[in-house]
């Protein structure tokens, strides 16, 4: 062996080591692109997938075309449309832990954001396909890249069939069959690649992708605790507060006098707004139904019997107190003023947002509609305000929202929804609204139910308003509670007064 020979061969060693290096991280970062444009542009709507997956893939995709970035033009292209996508659907992540999340997702800002995220997934695979002609020019070989071509039409019509839905299960295999097709077809050609003996210059950054990874699973703990902490419920406007009847209104202390001879319970009647009071002028007649509910799921007893085991619930407290109240307002025109007020006998823990939904008298049946006012000809308002006590001093606040919400009957049922502050005490609120008999004859009836938020840990976050029919929360099924009543009268019966069925 010659002494030159001898003196070549350590060199030809590290050459072929720092290929082996650089063919390894080639490797690595076509992997990672693949696998993260599988990831980002299947949803699947399950569980939390369609947040979860997405970021994943997107992150992957960052670093793998963080490593070719300085191979193609095209490729840092790429690089910096993930890495805003990444920041883009971490927002994203974030948001959906807060109350804000239904209010984002109806906003035309969402709308605007899905199209602008639909177009850089489609630049993303045209500047892949760019950059894969880049790369093979540099190793010698003739230019093809069908398979990124099918990807970006691929991806066309999935965009497609998402805004003009035709899918049906069969169409949805032979479509996601088309995509391994496809992701096959990728992989041919980055292995061509990798298997030509080339100089490819794979980056290298004094960042580490382990470093990147965890500044992206930060951002995301962060924020997510960040929302938990202080967007977990709905601000209001907290005011001092004393009943109206109180406040030198001849007028306004005249009606509540003349609602308490009635029997209009003096509590309820406390948490009255004027404009509540000034409907009732003139009343002719009040019905009153209170019930005690608990506030909690209760605990589970299990009793040993004489066939088996049988499991009970059992409520220790029953701590949340309705009161329906219903005022004749006009026998001529069958006008009735109803009032739902709930109150709290001791604090459950306010964590979230509550809600109170009535199912109106015009909601259950035809035989009610909603009246106008003989003396404005305008329609009754809906009312309400939420109140509490704390050391000796009694506050109010609107609502967050309170109005009418579609009903399975096309006509319009009311929800109230609210953050309640979790000190004080005795915390309280009430909806009302006016019905007017439609059909001579027929009996009252309508229902509320609470909802009560148990535990502020749900992802993605949704309200208590929207648990009602929202499916997609995936958490202990402990974080809503409901309970629900009915108050139900004859009108025409006159020894109703101060009590209902």
């Amino acid at each position: 062996m010659s002494g030159k020979t001898f003196d070549l061969m350590p060199e030809n060693s590290l050459s072929d080591c720092s290929s082996y290096k650089e063919d390894t991280r080639f490797k690595k970062a076509v992997s990672r692109i693949l696998a993260g444009e599988v990831l980002f542009v299947i949803i699947l709507n399950f569980w939390i997938f369609d947040i979860i997956l997405p970021l994943i893939g997107v992150i992957l995709m960052m670093l793998g075309f963080r490593a070719l970035k300085n191979e193609s033009r095209a490729f840092k292209i790429c690089f910096f449309i993930s890495a805003a996508q990444t920041a883009l659907l971490i927002f994203y992540v974030i948001i959906n832990a807060s109350v804000l999340r239904a209010a984002f997702e109806s906003s035309s800002a969402f709308t605007v954001l899905k199209v602008i995220s639909a177009v850089l997934k489609f630049i993303i695979l045209c500047c892949q396909t760019a950059g894969i002609y880049d790369l093979q020019e540099k190793a010698g070989i003739e230019k093809h890249a069908g398979g990124a071509a099918a990807f970006v039409i691929w991806y066309v019509l999935l965009v497609f069939f998402a805004v003009y839905p035709v899918i049906n299960s069969v169409f949805l295999i032979v479509f996601i069959i088309l995509l391994g097709f496809v992701i096959r077809s990728m992989y041919k050609l980055y292995r061509e690649l990798a298997d030509k003996n080339f100089n490819l210059t794979v980056s290298q950054s004094r960042i580490s992708d382990a470093v990147v990874v965890s500044f992206a699973a930060a951002a995301v703990v962060v924020g997510v605790a960040c929302c938990y902490l202080f967007l977990n419920g709905y601000k209001a406007d907290w005011q001092t507060w004393q009943p109206p009847s109180n406040g030198g209104d001849a007028e306004l202390e005249k009606i509540s006098t003349h609602l308490a001879g009635l029997g209009f319970p003096e509590n309820v009647l406390g948490d009255l707004q004027a404009q509540d009071l000034r409907d009732c002028a003139g009343a002719l007649r009040v019905v009153v139904k209170q019930d005690d509910y608990p506030g909690n799921k209760g605990r589970k007893v299990t009793e040993k019997t004489e066939t088996g085991y049988r499991e009970t619930v059992i409520y220790d407290t029953e701590n949340l107190h309705i009161t329906s109240v219903a005022v004749e307002l006009s026998r001529d025109n069958r006008q009735w003023r109803i009032f739902h007020h709930f109150s709290w006998t001791s604090n459950p823990g306010f964590c979230g947002t509550d809600a109170v939904i009535v199912c109106t008298a015009y909601s259950f049946t035809g035989s009610w509609m909603t009246p106008y006012n003989p003396r404005t000809m305008e329609s009754y308002d809906i009312l309400g305000q939420m109140l509490y006590d704390k050391a000796g001093t009694s506050y109010a606040a609107p609502y967050h929202f309170l109005g009418d919400t579609a009903s399975m009957l096309g006509r319009g049922n009311i929800t109230a929804e609210f953050s309640m502050p979790d000190s004080g005490e005795n915390h309280r609120g009430y909806i009302s609204y006016t019905a007017m008999q439609n059909t001579i004859g027929s009996s009252f009836a309508d229902s509320i139910e609470y909802v009560h938020q148990t535990s502020r840990f749900c992802y993605p976050v949704v309200t208590a308003a929207q648990s009602r029919q929202n499916t997609e929360v995936f958490f202990t099924p402990d974080v809503f509670y409901k309970t629900s009543g009915t108050f139900q009268f004859w009108p025409y019966d006159d020894a109703i007064t101060n009590r209902a069925a």
